[in-house]
This record gives structure tokens, C-alpha cells and sequence, in this order.
């Protein structure tokens, strides 16, 4: 046994990849995100949505529609500055664009600009954080 928590007593599910429009003439990427994260969340942990967007694979307003129910269903999101943008349908400034996703329904959101220090927006901890693995096996 590897010491790791089974999916079975796992308290967060950290989603990368794939992106939802992996399969843009079926809903399967989307939906397999979709069902992780409610299955995480209804075993009492956080379920985490990256937010993925590839132009080549779907467009923008399919993508928009996808990946904002997806943060809604999320309690962290994590997404670029484009992204955020996308999904929140603003032109805030970038300081202001995870404070914008969570309102969408996550209690934390990272958004990512380009060659910069990343904005969060979260409420205080309340809990000491769960350790895990944050090996990256994305290329």
C-alpha cells in the first residue's frame, strides 16, 4: 500500500486536465469533471476545477457556458487572467478577477496572469491544510 488516501477516504480531488472540451462533440470530458467534483463534494471533501480552454477544440461561447457551470460546481477554481475573463464575462482588472469567480459559487479562486505572481481570493483558513502530493505529471 502506498500510504495514499483511497478514493475512498480522498479529501480533495485537484483537477488539471483534461480540459472539458477535450471532446467537443461529446459532452464525456465535461461530464466526467462534472461528476468527480460532485462526487468528491458529496463525500465531504473540496472538489477543484482548472479551468481549460483550447480554441482549437470548441468555441468560445460553448466553452463559456461549460466552464462557468463547472467553477459554479467547484470550491476552488484555479484560471489564467484570460480565462477568468471568460468565465465571469468582465473586463475587471486582473486584481479583481478571483474575488469575481468566487462569486460564482467557489470559496477560493487562483487566477494566473502572464509571467506574474498569481491573485487568490479566499476567506480565512479555518482549518490547518490537508497534506498532499503536488507532484505535477502534466507535461
Amino acid at each position: 500500500m502506498s500510504g495514499r488516501p483511497s478514493r475512498h477516504t480522498a479529501r480533495q480531488l485537484p483537477h488539471t486536465a483534461p480540459s472539458p472540451g477535450s471532446h467537443p462533440h461529446s459532452p464525456s470530458a465535461a461530464g466526467a469533471i462534472r461528476t468527480a467534483i460532485s462526487t468528491v463534494r458529496d463525500a465531504g471533501g473540496t472538489g477543484t476545477f482548472d479551468a481549460n480552454y483550447r480554441a482549437r477544440l470548441w468555441r468560445a461561447d460553448q466553452a463559456t457556458e461549460v466552464l462557468r457551470e463547472l467553477t459554479t460546481s467547484a470550491d476552488i477554481v484555479f484560471a489564467g487572467e484570460d480565462k477568468a475573463r471568460m468565465i465571469t464575462g468582465t473586463s475587471i482588472k486582473a486584481e479583481n478577477l478571483a474575488a469575481a469567480l468566487c462569486d460564482y459559487g467557489p470559496t477560493t479562486a487562483v487566477v494566473t496572469a502572464d509571467r506574474s505572481a498569481p491573485e487568490t481570493h479566499s476567506p480565512p483558513a479555518t482549518s490547518p491544510p490537508y497534506p498532499m502530493d503536488t507532484t505535477n505529471t502534466h507535461p
